[in-house]
């Protein structure tokens, strides 16, 4: 495979038969070369890896991928990384994103660090509040404060999260919401 790297709008060419080991995109043709994206590279990358940005890291190569998706100048691709990474620092990062959307995912991350979580409970945008709530690794004082959100949704998320404090579990089981009353009674811890 030859590839040639440029600037921002990096092309990677791609002989005949690597194409065909990446037959999912369709690249445009030159002569007897393919051309391809960078992001199409990725996207296929993605695709192959799908596994292997699960699992350990293999060789850097899932490393490597996760930092250039995070580096993206798209959302979509940030909020991948966001989803894959267990790097709290890149996490840090993504929780810190422009787009709600990144924010969310980084939210939802198990390997987010609890500063970030606790920042990402003070968000403006409910959905991301909505995800801190739910995420096991949200400290219990964090926690405690989205407890006493005035959105049920918030509340009835905490109120299922096992990672929630006995003593605001007890106070959401008196909740006048029927729904945040029934979630503490299918928490397990409670």
């Amino acid at each position: 495979m030859e590839v040639h790297i440029g600037g921002r709008n990096t092309r990677r060419f791609i002989t005949k038969a690597a194409k065909r080991d990446l037959a999912c995109c369709q690249p445009t043709r030159h002569g007897e070369e393919a051309v391809m994206t960078v992001d199409d590279y990725l996207t296929n990358a993605i695709r192959r890896l799908g596994g292997a940005l699960r699992g350990p890291t293999v060789g850097g190569e899932r490393d490597s991928i996760l930092s250039t998706l995070a580096e993206s100048d798209r959302p979509r691709r940030r909020a991948t990384a966001a989803e894959w990474s267990e790097n709290p620092k890149q996490l840090s990062v993504l929780a810190a994103d422009g787009s709600w959307k990144v924010r969310v995912v980084a939210a939802a991350n198990p390997f987010t660090p609890g500063a970030a979580l606790t920042d990402l409970a003070d968000d403006r945008v409910s959905k991301v509040r909505l995800a801190t709530a739910g995420n096991l690794s949200t400290p219990g004082t964090t926690l405690e404060s989205l407890s006493l959100s005035g959105d049920h949704d918030i509340r009835t998320v905490v109120a299922g999260n096992w990672s929630t404090p006995p003593e605001c579990l007890v106070r959401l089981s008196k909740d006048r919401i029927a729904r945040v009353r029934q979630a503490v009674g299918t928490n397990e811890m409670a």
